[in-house]
């Protein structure tokens, strides 16, 4: 009696973190759902190489293109950039003083239409088309590079066919090569005029300042912006002693701040810094996903409108830039956006400014009943396997831990710990507590499946109440220790069934027995296939995992298509199937490969929930559709193996009759 009250009060305690995990679960959901507004984005670069291949003018095409997205992201120009673009021309002091001398007999140039200045060999000199651009440049030169103290002089040549404005610079070629120099206002201006948002991609720089700020984020005081991203590896500052480069981020911020709009992160491109912006600015951020223009000549119209609907739908992606396809004209593209526009509308999306996600609810005391619901899951485990001093004393130690650092305020910390043990604890758990020596039929298997699928979605539900933040959600962090996650509760499972619940109750006979049996080349065979197989799955788990072949690839196309949500191959294909298999053949040692397989099912479920930027809607419909898929190709293989039993018997009663 007293072994099931202790045993009934730690499923209280389970319960409880459950409940309070649902609570935040659901508003999560909420929030996920409230945002629906979907910025699709044109490159201007692009804008402008179609709207030269069909002879008009970028405002022309943009008015042809109107109504299938909603702005435009413009890159901070490089001298590159202008050098291209026919902006500017430059040229070494020795190549300008020749010019000079051929021209006028001179080495001087005239400084703001008044006193002489001299020609320096060892100097730059930018030739401009326009005024306005130089006044632009020279404002980025004198500020971006003050701390190093350059020499920026403007000058202005009056020629028969005008006043030619130059500037000229003691900074090398190597300075200003990756620099930014602002953007193009005409450009901009036109973009606003056509009534579209304005994302502004700013390049780094190192010596960050208010002055920087002010010239930099001047442009955009009155400019429509959505969002503001960054274009390098680093954001601005960054590489700065510590205390400048904190006070440069925060800096940052408050310009960003100051326009009303989130700051963007880029998918799948780590920057530094960005994570310490977002939280100057309270996660204020959106995300933008984009295909790799090096990608698009060999990617299908239907695959690349597929992807990005994907990372809207189950990434949370709230940024679309969106490339042309190399050599398509005007009314295909126009089509292309028509159809991704329609998609998202399909889904539930509109264009317009894309916005941050609210605040989730957060206390301390919400983490504390979470995380002693986790650890009553390990100590509930360890009590069932006969080790409940042991249990208790590890839930205690870990539980302290957990304590301790919410106590010293380590909350992050504290909450990728306990994730990852409730992601271990419960998928073992669930398959301890359901699966049987007893053999079921199949109406008790299928039964017995679901219930275990149950318990393992306690486990996914209680790390998804430890990890309800926005950091999560944006990838600014991340679920720590995937490959244990997945590697771990394997090898738990495979210990529980074969040493600590053994029901020949010779646990250490058998240990014995083992150490002292014969290798045959059989067995060598039969473990360097588990070994592989166990390689290939740990390789295919984490954010970097193993190349996908073609056939997986169109099979989840295929599945996507068909569900809306594909299920996970693991999943369906191999772990729920042989789960279902094992259950109703009833446990025995000789199973064990099945079971180390059978378990993935079980695993990759609970960890599909640790894909935190992925919306809950979209996990838990994905974990239904692997559970029931899993379920018909189980009952095919139960099928199978009742006939080939069938045909095994017949086999070995011919052979006995004749011998």
């Amino acid at each position: 009696m007293l072994n099931k009250k202790w045993r009934l009060f730690l499923v209280g305690l389970i319960i409880a973190g459950a409940f309070m995990s649902l609570y935040l679960g659901w508003e999560r959901h909420r929030m996920e759902q409230a945002n629906r507004q979907v910025d699709i984005v044109l490159d201007w670069a692009q804008v402008k190489q179609l709207a030269d291949r069909e002879n008009l003018s970028e405002e022309e095409l943009l008015k042809e293109l109107h109504g299938n997205f909603s702005g435009v992201l413009f890159k901070e120009a490089t001298l590159n950039d202008l050098i291209a673009n026919g902006t500017v021309l430059v040229k070494t002091g020795t190549e300008m003083l020749w010019d000079m001398q051929g021209a006028r007999g001179q080495g001087q140039l005239p400084v703001q239409n008044a006193e002489a200045g001299e020609i320096h060999q060892d100097w730059l000199y930018l030739i401009f088309s326009r005024e306005e651009d130089m006044v632009r440049v020279a404002s980025h030169l004198t500020h971006k590079f003050d701390g190093e103290d350059p020499r920026v002089v403007r000058y202005y040549l009056q020629t028969s066919q005008g006043t030619v404005p130059i500037l000229g610079t003691s900074l090398t070629m190597k300075n200003l090569y990756n620099l930014g120099f602002g953007f193009d206002q005409e450009e901009l201006n036109l973009v606003r005029s056509l009534g579209l948002n304005t994302i502004p991609q700013i390049r780094f720089w190192l010596d960050v300042s208010e002055k920087d700020l002010q010239v930099v984020f001047g442009q955009f005081q009155d400019m429509p912006v959505s969002a503001v991203f960054f274009n390098d590896n680093n954001l601005p500052g960054v590489g700065l002693p510590i205390p400048r480069q904190s006070e440069a981020l925060s800096n940052l911020a408050d310009r960003i701040k100051e326009l009303g709009v989130p700051a963007g992160m880029v998918e799948f491109f780590p920057q530094k810094g960005l994570t310490t912006l977002a939280n100057f600015m309270d996660k204020d951020l959106v995300r933008m996903h984009s295909i790799p223009e090096n990608e698009m000549a060999s990617m299908s119209q239907n695959r690349a409108l597929d992807r990005y609907t994907l990372a809207v739908t189950d990434r949370n992606i709230r940024v679309i830039l969106v490339r042309f396809f190399p050599e398509m004209g005007l009314k295909d593209t126009s089509l292309y956006l028509s159809e991704l526009r329609t998609s998202l509308e399909d889904e539930g999306f509109q264009l317009g400014k894309p916005e941050a996600f609210g605040s989730l609810p957060f206390s301390r005391i919400y983490l504390f009943i979470i995380g002693l619901g986790v650890s009553a899951g390990g100590v509930l485990l360890l009590d069932l396997l006969k080790f409940r001093k042991l249990g208790l004393v590890l839930g205690i130690i870990g539980f302290s831990g957990f304590t301790a650092l919410l106590g010293l305020g380590e909350i992050g910390m504290a909450r990728k710990a306990m994730a990852l043990m409730s992601v271990i604890i419960f998928p073992v758990l669930s398959v301890t507590v359901f699966l049987n020596h007893k053999p079921a039929g199949v109406g008790k298997a299928i039964w017995l499946l679901i219930k275990m699928t149950v318990v393992s979605l306690v486990g996914a539900l209680l790390m998804v109440g430890l990890l309800a933040d926005k950091s999560y959600m944006y990838t600014l962090d991340q679920f720590m220790g995937v490959k244990l996650a997945h590697l771990v509760p394997i090898l738990s499972i495979l210990i529980v069934f074969w040493f600590l619940k053994d029901y020949s109750r010779k646990s250490w006979k058998k240990v014995i027995n083992f150490l002292n049996y014969p290798v045959t080349v059989k067995y060598v065979v039969l473990l360097g296939a588990l070994a592989v197989i166990l390689l290939i799955y740990i390789m295919r788990t984490g954010n970097e995992s193993a190349a996908v072949s073609a056939w997986e690839l169109a099979l989840r196309a295929r599945l996507d298509d068909l569900l809306a949500v594909r299920p996970r191959t693991k999943e369906f294909l191999i772990g729920h199937p042989l789960m279902l298999l094992l259950l109703f053949l009833g446990y025995r040692d000789k199973y064990l490969p099945i079971l180390a397989i059978g378990i993935i099912g079980q695993v990759s479920l609970v960890n599909t929930f640790a894909h935190i930027h992925t919306p809950l809607v979209i996990s838990l419909v994905r974990t239904f559709n692997g559970l029931w898929l899993g379920i018909i190709l189980g009952l095919l293989l139960i099928g199978l193996v009742k006939i080939g039993k069938r045909v095994w018997d017949r086999i070995q009663l011919i052979v006995d009759k004749e011998a």
